[in-house]
């Protein structure tokens, strides 16, 4: 009881969604400080009972839920439909059954089964992760292809576009919808609004490694994000503002190259083919036009990590060494009793 008392007296410190932004050097390690701390505080506030106390726990984990909302906005999962969940959750004091969503999530967070496999956080899903294990290992028994999932090679693609919250869930979905067991990489879906959180992103999430550039999109992030704004020093709003659709997102290339090189780099654009091409289009992978489909953007955005992924002597290597052993061309074994012993001193 004297260990739960000296948790519960610590939320009386003020705080706000941004503090703790400034004080860690890598985000990552905020993003699992604070999951763990907000399950913590979930798990105190479900067994308490004094009232009082009860509140400031209750403004604690609003101000966590807060925080996590702005950094996972840069991650694939949890997704902004995961977190409206979530928030729905807190908004009708279900803090039993929100308990039980987070510590499933921050559990798949650890395992990176959402690497794998469709994590629903939904609460008629809430306890599902015993039939998702049961699942994975019928299809383990079964040699289904889809057991062989977790080998695959895992990223995330960002998309910049200023898109609603109903346009980016048909578009994860559209891509999602492209996955085949028989793809060598697996990935799932950043969407961002602007130009200033493209960049905060490809700086957080270091599984982002390529990036799909679409139409027009406001230069200022919602977020007040004033810890990292010294990534984005020299930039004028005014200008950006100012500047056409086609002039910004080549602006936004160029500066995600610069932050991060090896990310794969596509535009989707509706601007004329010619005008397009005469420009300083250099760090793009490849121009797509509206009626491309998501067929082709995805076949294109895996051939290009798998270019990147490629070591041509190691696969050899490794295919061959597949092949049946009698193929293998071995030195004659022979204990060397045919070589006459020669003296030290010489015959």
């Amino acid at each position: 009881m004297q260990e739960t008392s000296q948790s519960e007296s610590s939320y009386t410190v003020p705080e706000t969604a941004y503090t703790a932004l400034g004080f860690y050097h890598k985000i990552s390690q905020l993003r699992a400080d604070t999951w763990n701390a907000l399950k913590r505080d979930l798990g105190i506030l479900v067994r308490l009972n004094d009232e009082s106390r009860a509140k400031n726990l209750i403004k604690a984990i609003d101000v966590k839920l807060t925080r996590l909302e702005i950094i996972e906005d840069y991650h694939a999962f949890p997704s902004k439909e995961d977190f409206r969940h979530l928030w729905s959750l807190f908004d009708r004091d279900e803090y039993v059954l929100l308990e039980k969503v987070v510590k499933r999530l921050v559990r798949a967070l650890i395992s990176e089964s959402y690497r794998r496999r469709h994590v629903d956080l939904s609460d008629s899903d809430a306890n599902a992760e015993d039939l998702e294990t049961l699942d994975a290992l019928a299809q383990l028994r079964r040699g289904h292809p889809a057991s062989n999932s977790a080998a695959q090679p895992y990223f995330e693609l960002l998309i910049v576009d200023n898109l609603s919250p109903q346009e980016e869930e048909v578009v994860r979905e559209a891509f999602r919808n492209m996955r085949r067991p028989e793809d060598k990489f697996v990935y799932d879906v950043v969407t961002v609004r602007s130009f200033e959180d493209a960049l905060i992103a490809v700086l957080v999430n270091p599984n982002i490694q390529a990036c799909l550039i679409r139409y027009e999109f406001p230069y200022k992030s919602k977020y007040n994000l004033s810890a990292l704004r010294n990534y984005l020093e020299g930039l004028s709003e005014k200008e950006l503002e100012n500047q056409t659709e086609a002039e910004r997102s080549i602006l936004l290339s160029s500066m995600i190259h610069e932050l991060r090189p090896e990310i794969d780099q596509f535009l989707v654009t509706s601007g004329d083919v010619e005008a397009t091409a005469s420009r300083d289009i250099r760090y793009f992978n490849r121009i797509f036009y509206r009626e491309t489909d998501y067929i082709e953007q995805h076949h294109t955005i895996l051939r290009a990590i798998d270019n990147r992924y490629r070591t041509p002597f190691f696969d050899a290597l490794r295919e061959y060494s597949k092949k049946p052993t009698g193929v293998f061309h071995a030195m004659p074994i022979s204990t060397g009793e045919s070589v006459d012993p020669i003296p030290l001193g010489g015959r």
